[in-house]
């Protein structure tokens, strides 16, 4: 579950991470002992609300819900051969935006496969999809301004929120990696990068950070590099035999936009990624969490991908 690593959702900059909201935690530790972890354990509900799958096998939750109704959600679609010129206004425009509107901008790559929709098959797709509350839509301006193809955005239930992204609402194996950084390069163009004849989708997204997720709660949790303003993200779904090379492309990407950064978020790291935990926590957390877990499970018995 993503409330164990931070959690993304769709209105993230409003309320942060799905893990600042975690009230109450039952979990089976390595010993067999099954404990409610609340604030008064403070280091294990430190550790579960941003590292929790390394310390054992959690059961239940509870948190705290907002009462959300409507939205601001939809998508800018513009032509893709001006992605360039688009990241640019999009770095500039998310500097001004306030909290209440979270979005991301998204390139993606469509093979030419019969299994996909007609006006998808061998496209590229550039994409702003933004979600807000309150009074958004004046927000929008500058970026309608640079000259959209297609608008979609318009006054939505939350319960309806997955259309806003067009992605899979069952269940996907991804291969990919994530960057987290404190800016992306306005003069990156990777689309040199998408091979028109690829038998794969590719997808490369970046994510506007930074408001509520930029501060913690209170009581603190483990949540990594809150001080990110943009997370940068190649995936490609999982196929047999795996598309060669995808890792070193994916590299590629990430570090072009991303200038260098070896920052990372645990829950958007995908497949056989090398990367490992460290890199998704300052130091000094990781230490405070390797400490933890000798505590809690000397004999490591929860391995979990790129854990603790």
């Amino acid at each position: 579950m993503s409330e164990h690593t931070g959690g993304l959702s769709p209105l993230s900059r409003r309320y942060g991470y799905a893990a600042d909201h975690v009230l109450g935690i039952d979990i089976v530790l390595p010993s067999g002992e099954h404990r409610r972890v609340t604030a008064e354990d403070e280091d294990l509900f430190w550790a579960l609300r941003g590292a929790g799958r390394s310390f054992g096998v959690v059961t239940s939750l509870r948190f705290t819900l907002f009462p959300v109704d409507r939205i601001l959600g939809g998508g800018l679609v513009f032509d893709p051969a001006r992605f360039a010129e688009v990241l640019q206004h999009y770095r500039e425009w998310t500097a001004r935006v306030p909290d209440e509107l979270t979005s991301a901008l998204s390139l993606t790559n469509f093979p030419d496969s019969p299994g996909l929709p007609q006006h998808l098959r061998g496209r590229k797709v550039l994409r702003v999809a933004v979600v807000g509350t309150g009074d958004c839509a004046p927000l929008l301006a500058p970026l309608r301004r640079i000259g959209v193809v297609e608008d979609t955005v318009r006054s939505v239930r939350y319960a309806d929120v997955t259309e806003v992204f067009g992605e899979p609402t069952t269940p996907h194996g991804y291969q990919g990696d994530a960057v987290v950084t404190s800016d992306i390069d306005p003069a990156a163009d990777v689309t040199g990068l998408f091979d028109p004849d690829t038998e794969h989708a590719m997808f490369l997204v970046v994510h506007h950070l930074g408001g509520a997720m930029a501060t913690p709660p209170t009581p603190a949790n483990a949540v990594g590099h809150r001080d990110g303003r943009f997370l940068v993200r190649a995936t490609t779904p999982v196929v047999h035999p795996a598309a060669p090379q995808i890792s070193t492309l994916h590299r590629t990407m990430l570090e072009t936009l991303g200038r260098g950064s070896t920052r990372r978020m645990l829950n958007s790291l995908f497949g056989d990624t090398p990367q490992q935990a460290v890199a998704c926590y300052e130091l000094t957390h990781h230490r405070r969490l390797t400490d933890l877990k000798h505590r809690i499970d000397p004999a490591n018995l929860i391995r979990p991908a790129r854990g603790i």
